[in-house]
């Protein structure tokens, strides 16, 4: 019987297969583990590249060149790292607390061919950063095949902004230079607001020496930007770029494109703009009511004067028309033959370093010239930096046009017989029109800028020469003091400093101007 149960067990094929589940269960088993810590394992590479990615962006936002630049980067980097990181394994393999995760942060002052530029050591060098997120590793559940050809899982990328430039006349100045003989990257800053800024734009030169690496390049003038110069805006047409400095509304749309500086001598440019302050020159240009292009602005007060000739009776009664009987006896105030009256305009600063004043323009005397039995305890401190400014003073007088913007006698010549009229004298007449009288103002709105205020591009200049991409430090805001010197191959005219650039509305012009725009590289 032992025998027969031998021989009948060695027959019997029930539950063959179970031995063959005994010896595969541990290779399914360890496929399995293999494929759900391998899963595990690249949903935290994710996790890590998603929120080195997110952490860039967060970083690059902060690179706007101002002080402190890099160290609100490195902040905004770690808090958008803590919010973007869920870990399930909070604790590394040596057992260290991973719930706050860590990163390095690098800057570099560009990037260009796929390759960073240097190390930026400067906040307004920075202009790129990476992000390196920790390692970490994975605990393994099932088999630690995976943790044998894995290695620690990590997360890094690059960012920077990118602007787009909206709304703004293509113009530029160039940023003035600090004590160390550069230029300033925080400017404008609080003590800036009142100073004056003399600005050109003319002629750099003659080259005589063809480059050596354009056999094509003959004797010609070379235009490059002085203290003020031109762009080339892609929203601008080509045919008009000329005559921008008069255009008013400056919603046109955005450029992706870096600005470009536009040289040459625009002569076409400065007649345009003085249109702002009422004067009409060659090639002329008509005031668009409906948009204000070509406008003047309700209050011109400049150092302009007008000369006229009236015959009366009694040459204490002379006094100057309400329209200047003769508009083209129009002529810039003169202190070397003037110096009987004073300027009609505002006063310019009381020195200058270049073409940044000392912001000392002798307010108190400017009122008692021009608005005597004023004070001024009378005019709003709109900044509030407890000194007035010329833009001040302009807004003051806007206020009362009736009485602070008529016209003013600023001096009479001796009378003198008048030819062929017996009892009358003829009297030399120097007056001033502080409202306009060749079109009518066009007033300040919430979609549109004074007449005599403009955003402009602050460029450092240092490395500019003729045509290139320009570096905009910021938009500034400029008040017009006074009108461009079209007469002279050097097209100066002067300007107060208003500060940052705002809207139309006084709303902030961040992210209005010059749009900025984090975006990956790597």
């Amino acid at each position: 019987m032992e025998a027969g149960f031998f021989r009948s067990f060695a027959r019997d094929e029930r539950g063959a297969i179970s031995s063959l589940y005994a010896v595969g269960i541990l290779a399914l088993v360890a496929i399995a583990g293999v494929g759900f810590d391998y899963g595990r394992m690249m949903a935290l590479d994710t996790e890590l590249q998603n929120a080195a990615d997110q952490s860039a962006l967060a970083a690059a936002t902060q690179l706007d060149g101002s002080d402190g630049a890099m160290a609100r980067a490195r902040a905004a980097a770690i808090n958008a790292l803590g919010n973007q990181t869920r870990f399930a394994n909070d604790r590394d393999a040596d057992g260290r607390n991973l719930s706050i995760p860590s990163a390095n942060v690098e800057f570099f002052d560009g990037y260009a061919n796929d390759t960073f530029g240097s190390v930026a050591t400067t906040d307004d060098a920075a202009k790129v950063v990476q992000v390196t997120v920790s390692p970490r590793r994975v605990f393994y559940a099932l088999t630690p095949l995976v943790d044998a050809f894995s290695g620690r899982a990590t997360g890094k990328a690059a960012a920077m902004l990118q602007t787009a430039t909206c709304n703004v006349p293509p113009m530029m100045f160039c940023v003035p230079n600090g004590a160390d003989g550069n230029p300033r990257r925080d400017f404008p800053t609080s003590d800036d607001i009142g100073h004056g800024l003399a600005l050109h734009f003319k002629a750099n030169g003659v080259s005589s020496n063809p480059s050596s690496t354009d056999a094509t390049q003959t004797d010609t003038t070379v235009w490059a930007p002085g203290d003020f110069g031109f762009l080339d805006m892609d929203y601008y047409p080509k045919s008009g770029q000329n005559s921008t400095a008069g255009v008013n509304s400056y919603a046109l749309g955005c450029t992706g494109t870096p600005p470009v500086s536009n040289p040459g001598f625009r002569t076409p440019q400065g007649t345009a703009l003085n249109t702002r302050f009422d004067l009409y020159g060659t090639p002329k240009k008509s005031c668009d009511s409906s948009t204000g292009d070509f406008c003047p602005s309700p209050n011109v007060t400049k150092n302009w004067i007008n000369v006229q000739t009236v015959t009366v009776t009694d040459p204490s009664t002379a006094t100057c028309a309400s329209t200047p009987p003769n508009k083209s006896t129009w002529r810039p105030y003169d202190a070397s033959t003037d110096s009987s009256f004073s300027n009609p305009g505002y006063p310019l600063d009381a020195s200058y370093s270049g073409p940044y004043g000392d912001g000392n323009w002798s307010p108190s005397t400017w009122i008692s010239a021009a608005h005597p039995g004023n004070t001024l305890d009378a005019i709003p401190d709109l900044d509030g930096n407890g000194e007035i400014s010329r833009y001040e003073a302009y807004e003051w007088e806007m206020g009362d046009p009736a009485n602070l913007l008529k016209p003013r006698l600023l001096h009479s010549d001796p009378p003198v017989a008048s030819n062929g009229n017996s009892g009358k004298w003829d009297v030399t007449l120097y007056c001033s029109y502080p409202q306009p009288v060749n079109a009518t103002g066009f007033p300040a709105s919430d979609s549109e800028k004074d007449r005599r205020v403009m955003s402009v591009a602050a460029v450092d200049c240092s490395s500019l020469n003729g045509k290139e991409a320009v570096d905009i430090v910021r938009w500034v805001d400029l008040f017009l003091v006074q009108p461009v010197n079209t007469t002279a191959e050097d097209r100066n005219f002067q300007t107060e400093i208003i500060g940052p650039a705002r809207q139309a509305n006084g709303n902030s012009g961040f992210q209005y101007f010059g749009k900025r725009k984090a975006v990956l590289i790597r």
